[in-house]
């Protein structure tokens, strides 16, 4: 399934690549690529809701995903959840001191100012 989402992702059709990153949950709930696809086509689209939602369920499966946890950071910011996505980013950092949640950090601190 992940290869029949990636081919679609590369040719730009991102319904059926959501369609086969879905299916590919479905067959593996644990398969973290998986929810990444959703999140960051979802994203991409416009939809954050659908983003947002999709990282959140990928996290209760791979709680130490930097990359699901960026994606549902900035879902959270373009949701207009600053609080939420400032907490979410920091808890993140301080548990997996990775260079790309350090500066969505760092960068979410600029925005709405530190302690």
């Amino acid at each position: 399934m992940t290869r029949y989402a990636q081919f679609w992702e590369v040719v730009g059709e991102a319904p059926r690549a959501l369609e086969f990153w879905r299916r590919a949950i479905r067959v593996d709930p644990d398969l973290e690529a998986g929810y990444l696809g959703v999140a960051r086509l979802e994203a991409a689209a416009g939809n954050w809701k659908p983003s947002l939602e999709a990282a959140t369920q990928g996290l209760e499966r791979a709680p130490r995903s930097v990359g699901l946890h960026l994606a549902r950071a900035e879902a959270l910011l373009a949701l207009n959840l600053h609080q939420e996505a400032r907490a979410a980013i920091r808890a993140a950092a301080g548990e997996i001191p990775d260079p790309a949640l350090l500066r969505l950090e760092a960068r979410i601190e600029d925005l709405f100012g530190g302690d």
